[in-house]
């Protein structure tokens, strides 16, 4: 059996503090909170595929369990298992949030819901969040704080480093993690003596960035670059600031009141039967509006519009849109305009009601 020197020789660990900012669905076996090493790996390993994005998807698989471990079959049609070279550890203890608890981010009407309020907790966490705006789950509380710990093999750091990065920038974890629940704050510890820095958000985009246009020219349907757009002879990443608060609850009840408008932009009509619409682009399914070729086909499908939660040098809690562009895994209807040009028309709402996020290096 061969054994990997990689494991054992010439590795670098870096060491982080990490901050829930919202509470954070992370669970165990019964849903409920838990502290827990594979996530953390997990989302390492999401990010660090946006690293590679260059590579077809045959050549994405191969290197990814090279790195992080996976089953393969060889040549000789067996199966083979590759042990992962990345180490990650979590250390610490988190309170939780009891079951029945309401977090304050308040009620709005719905007009999709007959113009009845309902609760901004739900609409963007329904499933751990009660449809009234109780946890049904109970989540890791906002503020606690843990200690993560990484190790790799020492040629892979930029790699790794930028998958750290991008984590840092975007990340968050657990049950409803994209529309801002669990948001955490990555900090570098200097326990470990090493001189490692994360890659700033503005050179992720330079370093990692394609306009919209090429992004959409592909067949890739899974995130694989951070996308751009032009605007008034400027370059503006997919980013736009909802809200700047005191708590995170006020940043989270903005993002869900803004979140609900960009939905109302692509309304569903009222008549049936229906096929794909414009609407089913922020995500699949939709209750009560399905659709019956996607239903086929396992049609779950993820928003890329994201609500990420992040934390100021001055201690404020800001809310963001993010949009990771890519072609949709699923049948669309040309009919309806192309993917691009529906998420056009989104952007052009976040312009509207929320401000575009621009780098002064990002010309």
């Amino acid at each position: 059996m061969a054994i990997h020197v990689d494991r054992f020789l010439d590795r670098t660990t870096a060491h982080f503090d990490v901050e829930v900012l919202t509470p954070m669905f992370l669970g165990g076996a019964d849903g409920n909170a838990e502290l827990r090493s594979p996530p953390l790996k997990n989302a390492l390993r999401y990010w660090w595929r946006m690293t590679r994005g260059h590579l077809s998807p045959d050549q994405l698989l191969e290197s990814e369990q090279a790195l992080f471990g996976g089953v393969h079959e060889n040549k000789n049609r067996k199966m083979r298992a590759e042990r992962s070279l990345v180490d990650v550890a979590v250390f610490g203890e988190v309170q939780t949030e009891p079951k029945n608890t309401s977090p304050s981010i308040g009620k709005e009407i719905n007009p999709e819901a007959g113009g009845k309020r309902v609760s901004m907790a739900a609409y963007l966490g329904m499933g751990p969040v009660h449809f009234s705006g109780h946890y049904e789950k109970q989540p890791i509380s906002a503020g606690q704080t843990f200690q993560l710990s990484v190790t790799w093999p020492r040629k892979n750091q930029e790699e790794i480093l930028d998958a750290l990065s991008f984590f840092a920038h975007f990340g968050s974890l657990g049950s409803r993690s994209r529309n801002g629940w669990g948001s955490a704050r990555l900090v570098k510890a200097d326990k470990d003596g090493t001189n490692i820095k994360l890659t700033s958000l503005p050179y992720l985009y330079e370093k990692y960035g394609k306009d919209i246009d090429t992004i959409f020219a592909t067949k890739k349907q899974y995130p694989f670059y951070l996308g751009w757009r032009k605007k008034q002879g400027k370059k503006y990443p997919l980013l736009w600031q909802i809200a700047v608060s005191d708590r995170w609850e006020d940043a989270m009840k903005e993002a869900a009141k803004n979140y609900m408008d960009v939905r109302q932009t692509l309304p569903f009509p009222r008549e049936k039967p229906m096929g794909i619409k414009k609407r089913h682009i922020l995500g699949y399914p939709v209750t009560g509006h399905p659709v019956a070729q996607w239903d086929r086909n396992n049609g779950r499908m993820p928003s890329q519009l994201r609500i990420i939660i992040k934390k100021n040098d001055e201690g404020k809690f800001q809310s963001w849109f993010f949009h990771l562009p890519h072609r949709i895994a699923q049948q669309w209807d040309m009919n309806l305009g192309s993917e691009k040009d529906i998420w056009q028309t989104i952007h052009q709402q976040l312009d509207k009601n929320c401000s575009p996020i621009i780098f002064k290096s990002f010309e």
